[in-house]
């Protein structure tokens, strides 16, 4: 039985005496031997303690969590692992991710990545909600059994500014100290035509998004002593970011999530009497497209 998705956790036969605690190895094949019968088999990325192991409740379903490495349920065959191939002949190639709320039944693809690939970050999530993400292993011509994670509530509080990168790096932004929002103002084709009749006539397009501008002290704090850091190269990177054309990504405080440009970056200390000269970063932005 081939394990798909190497990873690396606690070796342990259920079919072996075990004196010691087992070594950390890497594995990407597993064989079951002796005379046992195996109705379910799951690994997951974590170790347990004895407690753990011992109040595990066999008879409960297996489900698929954030864990979870492998889940074999072999459902009355031989097939088992986290592909169904009974039917696969070919090698998945790559992982189709998709989203839903957790109330609804409409998908929304967000990316496809390579096989190779371990994780996956959403940056489109909303907050106060509640998702299930599917995973589709793909091959050149098929698409396998689906891989469904539990339901996942989001919960973040503050404004980000997320962008990619010419070299495809992400880069994440919290701003969240002294933030000034001045709310935002809503572009729409609204015209009134003075005419002979009674009342003015009026004519409405299409165009509608929005525009805005946000400021904040913008910096990293150190998880060790709690220091604030806002570098001169930090400076830079923020503002080269801010000035470029790339579309990006910003989350309020309130929720909301918009694709927008960026420009009109402003950097002003805050008090000239601090040592340290911390800036207060203002920008501005404008929606250019819809988030899926």
């Amino acid at each position: 039985m081939n394990l798909y998705l190497s990873g690396s956790f606690l070796g342990l036969s259920v079919f072996q005496k075990v004196e010691d605690i087992p070594i950390r190895r890497e594995y990407s094949k597993i064989r079951i031997y002796g005379s046992g019968t195996v109705d379910n088999l799951q690994i997951l990325d974590k170790e347990l303690t004895n407690t753990e192991i011992e109040d595990i409740d066999t008879s409960e379903e297996l489900g698929w969590t954030s864990n979870t490495l492998l889940l074999a349920k072999f459902d009355g065959n031989l097939i088992a692992g986290n592909i169904d191939s009974g039917e696969i002949v070919e090698t998945v190639e790559n992982w189709q991710i998709t989203r839903r709320e957790s109330d609804s039944s409409v998908l929304t693809v967000l990316d496809t990545i390579d096989v190779s690939e371990l994780s996956f970050v959403d940056y489109t999530c909303q907050q106060d909600k509640n998702y299930i993400y599917d995973v589709f292993p793909l091959t050149d011509t098929q698409i396998c059994q689906v891989l469904e994670t539990e339901e996942i509530e989001t919960d973040f509080w503050g404004w980000y500014l997320i962008g990619t990168d010419s070299d495809d790096t992400t880069y994440v932004y919290h701003l969240d100290l002294n933030v000034s929002f001045g709310g935002y103002q809503t572009e729409e084709d609204f015209t009134e035509y003075e005419n002979f009749t009674q009342f003015n006539a009026f004519a409405k397009g299409l165009r509608k998004f929005i525009r805005g501008s946000l400021s904040a002290i913008a910096g990293t704090i150190t998880t060790s002593t709690g220091d604030f850091l806002q570098s001169v190269d930090y400076i830079y990177d923020l503002q080269n970011r801010i000035q470029d054309i790339s579309t990006k990504i910003l989350k309020s405080r309130k929720g909301e999530i918009y694709k927008v440009k960026t420009h009109g970056f402003t950097a002003n200390p805050v008090n000239d009497g601090i040592e340290s000269q911390p800036y207060i970063i203002k920008f501005d932005f404008i929606e250019c497209e819809n988030v899926d």
